[in-house]
């Protein structure tokens, strides 16, 4: 635990990565099961409370690097009692705003130390552990994007219902960070919307009442994201299934049009 210029401490920290001897669900040979943030849900990275969580199966880290994408950076001010994760992981990690040069420079010369690199074994280790602890042969091929949730709304529908209303909070963030040239802010919101596009579209292979949910926020997601025909064909899908959406289909060709236009009441 270095202790920046500033006072901020960082961690890291492998608390994503289940533990081998906890009993879970089972997952398929050289894969793991870790937590990961829910892209279904809103979130504001200030508030470490709020963060929305859900398990997802990975494949077994490789190398030091590929276990990085599941090393946690934890981070308390000088003015903290408690560490938290505001959603960084090691193999991404940016330049958090609060932190001053001198900081990324401190941490930058950490992250490169022997010690670093014996964490990174040891959470790679961990992942090994846990898929020899948890691997199970004929594991359904369509349970490898089951997630169950940490929140209030695990099940796949309200999950999407949420979803519906973070896909407007996300444009709307994205359109703010355009307008104040705050194009890390912009390229950030790009990213969460992504992630919550590919999110639902995971969910369309499995049979269910949410598949007219999963259309809508796709839909939804792809006019903010520039991919006009997959907005179109979405959108008349969720239509198909629901009926009596016809206006959000006419939303959604308003928008392509030039029209800007709410597409929630």
């Amino acid at each position: 635990m270095p202790t920046l210029p500033s006072g901020v401490r960082v961690w890291l920290s492998m608390e994503a990565i289940l533990l081998p001897e906890n009993p879970f669900y089972p997952c398929p040979h050289g894969c793991f099961w870790f937590r990961d943030l829910d892209p279904a849900m809103g979130w504001d990275p200030s508030d470490a409370a709020s963060v929305p969580e859900r398990f997802r199966i990975g494949l077994v880290p490789e190398s030091r690097l590929d276990v990085a994408a599941y090393v946690r950076v934890l981070f308390a001010t000088d003015r903290e009692s408690t560490r938290h994760w505001r959603g960084d992981w090691l193999l991404t990690l940016e330049r958090p705003d609060d932190l001053t040069d001198a900081d990324w420079d401190a941490l930058l010369g950490f992250l490169g130390t022997e010690r670093t690199l014996a964490f990174l074994d040891l959470a790679r280790a961990r992942c090994e552990q846990q898929s020899e602890a948890r691997a199970k042969v004929g594991f359904p091929e369509h349970l490898m994007d089951f997630g169950p949730g940490l929140h209030s709304r695990p099940e796949t529908a309200r999950r999407l219902a949420e979803a519906t209303v973070t896909v407007e909070s996300l444009a709307a963030g994205i359109r703010t960070a355009e307008d104040q040239g705050d194009l890390e802010g912009s390229l950030r919101g790009r990213q969460r919307l992504e992630s919550l596009l590919d999110d639902a579209d995971r969910t369309l292979d499995r049979f269910g009442p949410h598949r007219g949910l999963a259309h809508r926020v796709i839909a939804a997601a792809s006019v903010h994201l520039g991919f006009e025909a997959d907005a179109t064909r979405h959108a008349r899908a969720f239509a198909e299934i629901v009926p009596g959406n016809d206006d959000f289909v006419a939303a959604i060709e308003r928008r392509i049009s030039g029209l800007v236009t709410p597409l929630l009441d």
